[in-house]
């Protein structure tokens, strides 16, 4: 049976998104962060129960560069389709990515290319990418033996969007723990900001929403051997309830109406992938 979605909440709606891109941006200008991710939750109430797992199979089929997953709990299932590597670990050797900057897939090759020039060109796009894979590197120097940074930015390219990746390596000591790591790069600044603890708590402060399960880890792990990818591009399934979520990275140079949409598009393959994806909300209408 088809699942319709019958209504759709919004945790912000785009006055208050503007109140708090403005805030987050004055913090910038005054040196207090260089970075902030602010997330949105959409709640849907959907005609019947969705099968959690054809969402999660659309989603892998539509994007099978990403980590897929499924965590089950009561009549609740938390589903994503993540494109971003936390910490890949075998023995000695880590990896882990900087993945920041976003725009739109094109309609055709041509628009699609000339998407992909903005975003390896534009100096907003490519700031907050910078500053991720800065974060990064100091973040895993206290336990690193070396550390890798030497590959060039490539485009992630999903279904719906393109990111910026600088695929990052290490070597860590025998005696590392994963926990020793986990904690080094958790939360990472492409779901928090930079600096992290300045950004945490002025997103404790600003959000409307209880993240839960979004932007947290989701993977295996195992003797010096671990693989996590971070809980983003995710929903939560509740019978015939549906919360989605998305984050924006707000740098200096950011536009509220334009993080609104960036907003909109991550949500687009999730609602392809329910089966509904003409639920967008015109920012200008609100």
């Amino acid at each position: 049976q088809p699942v319709r979605i019958e209504s759709r909440r919004n945790s912000v709606g785009a006055e208050l998104w503007q109140q708090q891109v403005e805030e987050a941006l004055a913090q910038i200008k005054n040196g207090d962060l260089q970075k902030v991710v602010l997330a949105r939750e959409v709640a849907l109430e959907l005609s019947n129960s969705p099968n959690p797992m054809l969402i999660l199979a659309a989603l892998e089929a539509a994007n099978p560069e990403c980590y897929t997953f499924a965590v089950e709990t009561d009549s609740k299932c938390f589903i994503g389709c993540s494109p971003e590597r936390l910490l890949s670990r075998k023995e000695n050797a880590v990896e882990t990515e900087a993945l920041a900057g976003t725009v739109r897939r094109g309609a055709t090759e041509t628009e699609d290319k000339a998407l992909e020039r903005i975003l390896r060109e534009d100096p907003k796009l490519t700031h907050e990418h910078k500053l991720v894979a800065k974060a990064i590197k100091e973040s895993l120097e206290p336990v690193t033996a070396h550390l890798e940074d030497s590959e060039p930015v490539k485009i992630l390219k999903l279904n719906r969007i393109q990111h910026r990746c600088q695929p990052l390596s290490a070597t860590v000591s025998a005696t590392t723990a994963n926990s020793d790591l986990y904690r080094c790069l958790h939360p990472t600044p492409a779901i928090c900001g930079y600096p992290s603890h300045r950004a945490q708590a002025f997103i404790n402060e600003i959000e409307q929403l209880c993240r839960g399960w979004y932007s947290g880890s989701v993977g295996i792990l195992g003797d010096k051997y671990c693989e996590l990818s971070v809980a983003i591009r995710s929903a939560l399934v509740d019978n015939e309830r549906l919360w989605l979520y998305s984050g924006v990275g707000i740098v200096a140079g950011s536009i509220a109406e334009q993080e609104w949409h960036e907003l909109e598009s991550k949500l687009e393959a999730m609602l392809q992938a329910i089966g509904n994806n003409a639920l967008a909300i015109d920012y200008n209408a609100h």
